[in-house]
């Protein structure tokens, strides 16, 4: 069992050194999100982002995201979105998106895994140019400690609309910590990189995401 805890607990920082070294932008993102629980099984979150690129030298996009997710049964969740870009330097966007998600957890079992399909369509707010991917993520969380659960994930992006094919892929490792009853800290990195492409762009990103759950 101790084992079992070193090797999952070292595996985000063991994919982190090794996507490290890898030439590529060195991106930034802080993200504020807020949680309410509408019902038992209705829950509603607004989500605020500041993404900065260009090695932390450009505000790249401001996003705000309103989301809401229905609990199918214990395991498996719908979940809609709506989320406004704004970029300084470029056209603005409009996404949407339609979730569902797989989760299996067991009492004596150490990791939460997960599945998370989604289909997003966005648009150019201006040109009407649009773009449409069914996006997979696999995750899996180490329930460590009460104070805090390392998490590692992979996903990918394939592109529906032109090229009929995947694109981008990305993986994530992080650190969940409990602050408290109703907030929650995230720390992550992610690294992404185009996928099929001859001299594919790539980002090395940190993030941190402070998450409340409010009671009314």
């Amino acid at each position: 069992m101790i084992i079992t805890k070193r090797v999952i607990v070292t595996l985000p920082l063991l994919i982190f050194l090794l996507f490290i070294c890898a030439p590529s932008d060195n991106a930034f993102w802080e993200v504020f999100t807020a949680r309410v629980d509408l019902s038992k099984k209705i829950r509603f979150d607004l989500e605020e982002q500041v993404r900065i690129n260009n090695d932390y030298s450009n505000v790249n996009n401001l996003i705000s995201e309103a989301a809401l997710s229905y609990e199918l049964t214990k395991q498996i969740k719908a979940k809609s979105s709506f989320r406004y870009y704004y970029n300084p330097g470029s056209f603005n966007r409009f996404r949407y998106t339609v979730d569902l998600a797989y989760e299996y957890s067991k009492k004596g079992f150490p990791l939460n895994l997960q599945y998370r399909g989604r289909f997003q369509h966005t648009v150019e707010q201006y040109t009407r140019d649009f773009s449409n991917y069914i996006r997979n993520k696999f995750s899996a969380e180490y329930k460590l400690s009460k104070l805090v659960d390392p998490y590692f994930a992979y996903e990918s992006y394939f592109r529906l609309n032109y090229v009929n094919r995947f694109t981008v892929n990305r993986y994530y490792a992080g650190l969940t910590w409990r602050v408290s009853n109703n907030i929650d800290f995230e720390t992550f990195f992610l690294y992404e990189s185009e996928f099929g492409e001859r001299n594919p762009n790539s980002s090395k990103i940190i993030g941190l995401n402070l998450i409340v759950d409010l009671e009314f």
